[in-house]
C-alpha cells in the first residue's frame, strides 16, 4: 500500500512539473514580440536620459539637464516617464520630442515612478515615505 501512495504522489508531481513546463512554454510564445522593429533600451548617462537599439547601436541622447532619473517606457513603448531635478515627474516621447512637465512635488522628493499596465496612472514613491498614485496627467 505504501509503494502504491508513494507513487501515486511521484506519479502526481510528473505531473504537475510537465504542466509547469507547458504554462512556461506558453507565457514565453505569448510575450515575444510581433514586430520587426528593434526594441529600444532606456538608460542613464551622467544624469541624462539615452535610448540605444538592442543590439547596442542608435545611441541617442534624449534629455541634457543633467538632472534626470528613473527613465520608464509607458506600456505601449511610445513615451518615457522620468524624474527631474529630484522632485519633478516628467513624460516625452520615445524620440525625445514633447517634454512636458507631468507635476512638481517641491520639496518632496519622487523616486522610482511606473505607469500603470494600462498607462492611465503612475505610482511612485515619495520621502515621506508613501506610494503615491496619480492619473496622466499629474491630477
Amino acid at each position: 500500500m505504501k509503494n502504491i501512495i508513494s507513487g501515486f504522489i511521484m506519479q502526481r508531481n510528473l505531473i504537475n512539473f510537465l504542466i509547469l513546463i507547458l504554462l512556461i512554454f506558453f507565457l514565453f510564445n505569448a510575450c515575444q514580440r510581433e514586430w520587426d522593429e528593434p526594441l529600444k533600451i532606456v538608460y542613464l548617462q551622467a544624469s541624462n536620459i539615452w535610448t540605444m537599439d538592442e543590439d547596442g547601436d542608435k545611441k541617442t541622447q534624449l534629455t541634457f539637464s543633467g538632472t534626470d532619473n528613473y527613465p520608464v517606457f509607458s506600456p505601449d513603448g511610445s513615451e518615457i516617464l522620468f524624474v527631474r531635478n529630484s522632485n519633478q515627474l516628467w513624460i516625452m516621447n520615445i524620440d525625445g520630442s514633447g517634454q512636458k512637465l507631468v507635476f512638481d512635488r517641491s520639496p518632496n522628493m519622487v523616486l522610482d515612478p511606473t505607469f500603470s499596465p494600462d498607462g492611465k496612472k503612475i505610482a511612485y514613491l515619495d520621502n515621506l515615505p508613501s506610494i503615491r498614485i496619480v492619473d496622466i496627467d499629474g491630477s
